[in-house]
């Protein structure tokens, strides 16, 4: 697929617009659960013969439209990152299963499936997937860094950005939240600088890097609301 890659590894990746039965076998085999597309309006439609081959297997596809050059609302930001969510918890929960299962799970895998991993992941586009594709992601970076407990399923982000602060000097307000779940709020150049090293032409756009920031602040906000919550 062009411009595939991961942002955050095993968990949520983006390409340009799939249209091929190729990129079909590229999704399915990525185990990519959930295929987002950011097209709108008559753009966002997939050959037929990788729409059967994606049905087939189990993707379920999504339409969360945004014009060309434009970026996602709040409410759509929000809408993709549910999503994410999802998987995240289904992945947590596959993780701690217990040691017996999950090796008889990876024998059973590697018995009968091709697949290189058994966490699902996510896989987002818009046309080529530069703009639209990167804001979306940029949010759910955030997301996850932000609004999620660290877990099994998330620790390689975390892992990355700190990293990241450590080897570019980068502003560091890695503040511990002491609530349960641990949550830990990042600076938002560093989730920017993040997000550029996986895919370099994200928020490049004003008004993309606009809606990225009104996002974070959005995060940062109910972080620290339900931070107040708890010492109540």
């Amino acid at each position: 697929m062009k411009n595939y890659s991961f942002v955050i590894e095993g968990l949520l990746a983006g390409c340009a617009a799939p249209c091929t039965e190729e990129d079909a076998a590229d999704i399915v085999d990525g185990n990519h659960r959930v295929l987002v597309d950011l097209r709108e309006g008559t753009h966002a439609q997939y050959p037929e013969p990788l729409t059967a081959q994606l049905s087939a297997n189990g993707v379920r596809m999504v339409n969360i439209p945004i014009e060309d050059f434009d970026a996602p609302s709040l409410e759509q930001m929000l809408a993709f990152c549910s999503i994410v969510k999802q998987i995240v918890d289904d992945n947590n929960n596959m993780l701690t299963n217990s040691e017996s299962e999950t090796a008889a799970a990876l024998m059973a895998t590697e018995r009968n499936s091709t697949k290189t991993c058994l966490a699902s992941s996510v896989l987002v586009h818009c046309r080529a997937g530069i703009g639209r594709t990167g804001t979306m992601l940029g949010a759910a970076v955030a997301y996850v860094a932000l609004a999620l407990p660290v877990s099994a399923a998330t620790r390689t982000l975390h892992d990355e950005l700190a990293q990241l602060e450590q080897q570019n000097q980068l502003p560091c307000d890695a503040t511990v939240f002491e609530a349960e779940p641990l949550r830990i709020a990042y600076d938002e150049e560093v989730l920017v600088a993040y997000l550029r090293s996986k895919r370099d032409q994200a928020l490049n756009v004003p008004v993309q890097r606009a809606a990225f920031h009104e996002f974070y602040t959005y995060l940062i906000s109910l972080a620290h609301a339900s931070l107040q919550s708890n010492e109540q």
